[in-house]
């Protein structure tokens, strides 16, 4: 993935779970409790993934304490790729 999309693997493993969602969005939370990474790793690959473009993040409405996660046109053409 990363030599043909310039993308690594673990971000492909997010945006598939992503793509799973209504509307390609979760909580910080949901993503991490389904990826099975601990709270911080979640975080500093979401960072790299918000910089690239792939992903934003955005403090969540009803609870100012969580994270919304939603996919980009970007990181939805890069979930074209996956099988």
């Amino acid at each position: 993935m990363l030599s043909e999309h310039q993308l690594p693997l673990e971000w492909f493993d997010v945006l598939v779970h992503l793509a799973d969602l209504p509307g390609m969005q979760a909580r910080q939370k949901e993503l991490r409790d389904r990826m099975l990474l601990s709270e911080s790793g979640v975080s500093r690959l979401l960072v790299r993934m918000e910089k690239a473009g792939v992903i934003t993040r955005s403090t969540a409405g009803d609870d100012r304490r969580g994270m919304e996660i939603t996919v980009t046109e970007a990181g939805q053409a890069a979930t074209a790729y996956c099988p």
